[in-house]
């Protein structure tokens, strides 16, 4: 039996996915210790694994650049770049959630995930 060389080739670039699980249903037994203005390497040591095996950091460390909202010559917005406004948006309410009451409300301000991370550094 012959091959089929009408095959398209197959790609070796490897796309991280859109939306990676998200552990919401797990989050409080994954992050017991809710950060206060005591306990941040505890904390720390909780949350730095979840933002790792959820392949997030970029968002939180800056090495993630977002995408542009507009795209030349498109009327529509980048897709990806919504794509990564969710993401980022998902990651606050994961370190939010991660947080005592107190801690949330003084990061209410912070709009991005890096904005927020760096706040709590």
């Amino acid at each position: 039996m012959a091959e089929n060389n009408n095959a398209p080739p197959q790609s070796s670039i490897s796309v991280p996915p859109n939306n990676p699980t998200h552990p919401f249903s797990s989050m409080k037994t994954m992050v017991n210790i809710k950060l206060d203005r005591t306990n941040y390497p505890l904390w720390l040591a909780q949350i730095l694994p979840i933002l790792k095996g959820q392949d997030v950091m970029g968002y939180v460390d800056g090495t993630l650049v977002c995408p542009l909202n507009d795209l030349p010559n498109v009327a529509t917005v980048n897709p990806a770049y919504t794509s990564s406004m969710q993401q980022d948006q998902m990651i606050i309410t994961w370190i939010n959630g991660s947080l005592i009451a107190s801690v949330v409300s003084f990061m209410a301000s912070k709009r991005t995930a890096r904005v927020t991370w760096e706040a709590l550094e």
